[in-house]
């Protein structure tokens, strides 16, 4: 049913194909076609077939076979082409073979081909291709697509372009080839960015409900149907935002929410059957005979209408449910049936489901050779699906923030603009004062100029006593620079012997020893591996003033890799990164972070009963790195407390350098803490935990 989307939107396309406005009464128009002759009577009564879609498809088939009658005997070819179009969508919406909807729309191309009118050809091409592509002919529909596409291009339409794109990647979709998919959403994005969301809310929702964001999908349909109301639009349009909610609702498993919509649904009139989506919905309640009522009908009229859109998942649901009420003879024929539409379609999905059906139903009949191969099959279309459709949902998601970001920027300009004319204004009412004060300048000019005069006598004498002051500077910026590169180096060292002090060392080597004695041997070996490797790059590292970014969380990994599996996972960590930072170009200290996530741990989080969470993250702010280290340990409080029990009090010298590194690195003075230590709590009071912020600048030399 996936496809009857673009069937049913598509029809506004074809309201403005003829002379008349398809708004107009049908009375009105019955009144005026009596007193027209030739292309204009014949344009009177196409008009008249389009309008009566809304009402009834028998007078909208009637009437467009009088046009073509009328249009063939003038040779009015553009009125032939509308009346084989009308035809076209009035028998497809009426339930009528979808093949012989293609053949109309065929007719429609060929002979508009040879009139050289663009916006008639286009919308044949499209109604073609979306004859095509609710048959699942996707190889046939894209094509189609694509010339509507250059000829609403051609034309400078970009509004019909734009949807042109969106169907192609509906049919890529449909076909689970996801990528290519996200390649036209992208250039539909394009677009749709010129024009605002309220344009497109329908292809929002769409967009969502494939990413699974089925509560975002839902507002924008909520929005839909009101714009659609407002603009009293009762038709189709109506029944598929309603139908589509349902469908929404029927993936999150509310059932009764589901029910309430598919029912609201065909209280339309002209309203299409909804077989599968009742029978989907009877299949979860597991109410089995209902669901094979509705999917029997889905089954027999989609194939009586060539609708493959609707056949696959009905096959499947069928397949289903004759394997969960024990005819494995039935579900094994539908099985097969879906199978072989899906290669025809080249829907990759539905090939994956059919292959997972049989190798269920081969599963409970013991053969065991045909359910691997039908599993292997299933696995690696199945990999290949989830693979490609994460990474369209990761684009699109980078796409949204994009378009937010530059949303953002453009409410930032309308605000600019509005202080501009409040600035204007208030330039406007201050002229006047302007006169005033050019006198008031003019006198105050005559005192300056004395004083410049006098000042003048005094330039020889300022300009030397200037410049001595400056040499001065110069050898007091000269001296401090060094002063301050020894004290850096000698904080470098400090900064290494305090990370990797004997404690630490001497800790490693019990964990490693015993691994060996639990006979442990792999854990041992990949603990031991870790730890060389983390002493290899502190010592490469250390050998730097600055290193880049990835570098320091590397090392920062390997070390929390091993504090974890020291302590017997009492703790998960987690690092995080803002998505643009370029952390192979970035340069920051080596071992700037690492005290502070020794501090949480041994401090906040191994005193803690249950497992903890230690969450690091680094984002830019500005010309700043800004790295955050948060923990949910037992707090500084309770944590000096417990210091103060113990008989081996441990002062960490660590943080105290670190601290001062970052203070040479800012150039601050002493009395600023370019570290900030915020102590978290729970609404009852009681410590949540410890939160530290680093700030230092961003460097890329």
């Amino acid at each position: 049913m996936k496809r009857l989307k673009g069937i049913i939107l598509a029809f506004h396309f074809l309201l403005g194909f003829t002379g008349f406005a398809s708004g107009e009464n049908i009375d009105s128009l019955k009144k005026v076609l009596a007193g027209l002759k030739g292309s204009a009577r014949i344009d009177c009564l196409n008009a008249i077939s389009t309008d009566y879609f809304y009402h009834a498809t028998d007078s909208a088939i009637k009437f467009a076979h009088r046009a073509l009658n009328e249009a063939e005997k003038i040779n009015y070819k553009i009125g032939i082409a509308a009346a084989w179009l009308n035809m076209a969508w009035a028998d497809a919406l009426a339930g009528g073979n979808l093949i012989t909807m293609e053949n109309h729309c065929r007719n429609a191309v060929a002979l508009l081909e040879t009139t050289g009118e663009k916006r008639q050809l286009a919308e044949a091409w499209f109604s073609l291709a979306c004859a095509q592509s609710s048959q699942c002919k996707f190889s046939s529909s894209l094509p189609a697509f694509a010339a509507a596409g250059r000829l609403y291009s051609e034309m400078g339409d970009e509004l019909s372009l734009a949807k042109m794109y969106n169907y192609m990647g509906d049919d890529e979709r449909n076909m689970g080839q996801y990528s290519k998919s996200l390649e036209y959403a992208v250039k539909w994005l394009e677009i749709a960015n010129k024009y605002g969301e309220n344009s497109y809310l329908d292809v929002w929702a769409s967009l969502y409900m494939v990413m699974g964001d089925y509560e975002t999908a839902l507002d924008y349909y909520r929005q839909a149907e009101i714009g659609a109301a407002a603009a009293q639009k009762i038709g189709f349009e109506m029944i598929y935002y309603t139908r589509r909610k349902g469908e929404i609702f029927l993936l999150q498993e509310k059932y009764d929410s589901a029910r309430y919509y598919f029912k609201k649904a065909i209280q339309y009139p002209q309203q299409p059957p909804f077989y599968l989506q009742w029978g989907t919905l009877y299949l979860a309640l597991k109410e089995y005979d209902s669901a094979l009522y509705y999917l029997n009908n889905a089954y027999t009229h989609s194939k009586a209408i060539n609708d493959l859109s609707v056949l696959q998942p009905a096959l499947l649901s069928l397949g289903k449910i004759h394997r969960e009420t024990g005819n494995t003879q039935m579900a094994l024929l539908y099985a097969r049936e879906l199978l072989q539409t899906s290669e025809l379609t080249g829907a990759r999905q539905h090939s994956r489901d059919g292959h997972f059906l049989l190798y269920q139903l081969f599963s409970q009949t013991g053969k065991k050779y045909s359910a691997l191969s039908h599993l292997q099959k299933y696995t690696v279309l199945k990999e290949t699906i989830d693979k490609d459709l994460s990474a369209q949902k990761l684009a699109f998601y980078k796409i949204k923030a994009e378009k937010e970001k530059d949303q953002a920027r453009i409410d930032l300009l309308n605000e600019e603009r509005k202080l501009q004319k409040q600035q204007l204004k208030q330039t406007a009412q201050q002229r006047s004062f302007l006169i005033i004060g050019i006198a008031g300048v003019l006198i105050l000019g005559i005192i300056l100029l004395r004083n410049v005069m006098l000042k003048r006598k005094n330039e020889a004498s300022l300009r030397e006593i200037a410049e001595n002051e400056l040499q001065l500077q110069k050898l007091e910026s000269e001296k401090t620079k060094v002063e301050l590169q020894h004290q850096a180096s000698e904080l470098e060292m400090q900064a290494l012997r305090a990370q990797m002090n004997p404690h630490f060392i001497f800790n490693s080597l019990n964990s490693i020893n015993r691994f060996i004695l639990q006979n442990n041997k792999s854990q041992a070996s990949e603990y031991l591996i870790k730890f060389s490797k983390l002493v290899r790059m502190i010592l490469q590292n250390s050998q730097a003033p600055l290193i880049t970014l990835e570098n320091e969380l590397e090392a920062l990994e390997l070390y929390l890799d091993l504090e974890a599996q020291r302590c017997e996972q009492h703790f998960d960590y987690k690092i995080s990164v803002q998505d643009d930072l370029d952390i192979d170009v970035l340069k920051v200290p080596p071992l700037i972070i690492q005290p502070y996530v020794e501090n949480a741990i041994w401090h906040g989080l191994m005193h803690k009963q249950d497992k903890g969470q230690l969450e690091i993250s680094v984002a830019q702010e500005s010309e700043h790195l800004l790295i955050k280290i948060t923990d949910d340990g037992i707090g500084r409080k309770q944590a000096d407390e417990l210091a103060n029990k113990s008989s081996t009090r441990h002062k960490s010298v660590g943080l105290k350098i670190t601290a001062d590194r970052i203070m040479l690195v800012q150039q601050i003075d002493a009395g600023v803490s370019p570290v900030t230590i915020n102590d978290l709590v729970h609404s009852d009071g009681s410590a949540a935990g410890t939160e530290v912020i680093i700030e230092i600048p961003v460097s890329y030399f």
